[in-house]
């Protein structure tokens, strides 16, 4: 299986619209209503997914193991935001990308992201059905439609943080 077409330095991009869905206080992630951490992460492998799926040999398809980001800036509902990532390393079926991610306003969000090629067909003969009767059968998470606001005392709550709280990647809101 060869990708040899997928070099170091290529880069791609892709825009998105945070949708009402996407938000944290309706995936269940937070109580506000700005791009949740997870539609970001969700954001960013679509983007290397499907930005490298045409370099890809018939039967193959692209697997993610591995994300990594800092979450710097909220991005609200309905605002536009670019995912850029770079590849950054090819090593056999392993991909390596560098990722930013910009709202209309600043970067949102820097991260790393790895993917392996696989073949398709091999990879799904690994995939372990779900027998509810065997302890391998998924959970299916609930859907918050609406989370319900912090009480009174969450929202008094504060601490005092100083510089040695974060490191040169993280941001206080």
């Amino acid at each position: 299986m060869s990708i040899s077409k997928i070099q170091p330095g290529m880069s791609f991009s892709r825009n998105f619209k945070v949708r009402p869905e996407w938000a944290a206080d309706r995936m269940g992630s937070g109580h506000v209503p700005v791009l949740s951490t997870a539609a970001l992460v969700l954001a960013m492998e679509n983007t290397a997914s499907s930005s490298i799926l045409p370099y890809l040999e018939e039967g193959t398809t692209s697997v993610g193991s591995r994300v990594e980001i800092v979450h710097l800036y909220p991005t609200p509902v309905g605002e536009f935001f670019t995912i850029d990532l770079v590849v950054a390393k090819v090593d056999r079926s392993r991909i390596d990308f560098t990722l930013t991610a910009r709202d209309e306003h600043r970067v949102i969000s820097t991260g790393f992201h790895r993917r392996h090629v696989v073949d398709t067909a091999k990879f799904l003969e690994k995939v372990i059905i779900g027998d509810p009767g065997s302890g391998n059968s998924a959970t299916e998470l609930p859907v918050v439609e609406t989370a319900p606001a912090p009480d009174e005392e969450v929202l008094s709550r504060r601490r005092d943080l100083d510089s040695e709280d974060f490191n040169d990647n993280d941001t206080i809101f």
